[in-house]
């Protein structure tokens, strides 16, 4: 009986072992903010004087309107495992642009939600690729380029013929294929996609305001 009781022991031990080692828990999923580097002096352009108020939206491809940071490889995609945006790209976008326009563009005042009635201008984002690509797809080693692409739509409140259209593009190659260096070079490229925006945006506002006067 002693022995029995030792080898049935023994097997559920076994047993409880095969099952900690089939069910170990996955690893711990990583969440990550959206930073860059320190980013370029502001453009010197004409001058704003008056607080111009902007309606800004924000539209995004389906694959990466969350919080999960999309890689390409040849014909395939996927999701970096263990890892995510600490907020939904759409969220960290819309702040990420807000503070861009408040260092290169304090006057021009961006609302994503209930904008003043008596507000400017309309800027419509499109954002279709923001992932990491594996342009040589031999090399299994070697770093991604982020890629973040889209277009820019800048209009008066009431008008239907955009004051100007643009494509947003803008580039960085991560410095290793690991996980950091890949979330480094996502945070490049939206930051100079940020930077280059406010710049652009600010600089479009204030030709027009010299051309025509304030947005009615």
């Amino acid at each position: 009986m002693t022995m029995f009781r030792h080898g049935a022991a023994l097997l559920l031990l076994m047993l409880c072992g095969c099952a900690g080692s089939l069910l170990a828990p996955p690893r711990p999923v990583v969440l990550y903010r959206l930073e860059g580097a320190a980013t370029t002096p502001p453009i010197p352009q004409l001058a704003i004087e008056q607080r111009q108020s902007v309606h800004l939206t924000i539209g995004f491809a389906s694959e990466i309107d969350g919080d999960r940071l999309l890689t390409v490889r040849g014909p395939r995609a996927m999701y970096l495992k263990s890892a995510r945006w600490i907020s939904p790209v759409p969220d960290l976008f819309r702040k990420g642009i807000e503070q861009a326009f408040a260092r290169r563009a304090p006057l021009v005042m961006l609302y994503p939600v209930r904008p003043p009635a008596n507000f400017g201008y309309r800027f419509e984002l499109r954002i279709d690729h923001f992932e990491a690509v594996y342009a040589d797809v031999a090399t299994a080693d070697a770093p991604p380029i982020v890629r973040l692409d889209g277009e820019a739509r800048l209009l008066r409140r009431d008008g239907t013929e955009p004051l100007a259209v643009w494509a947003l593009a803008a580039h960085a190659r991560a410095k290793e294929n690991s996980v950091g260096a890949i979330v480094e070079a996502f945070g490049v490229a939206a930051d100079r996609c940020f930077d280059e925006t406010a710049d652009k945006t600010a600089g479009l506002i204030a030709g027009a305001l010299r051309e025509n006067g304030p947005a009615r």
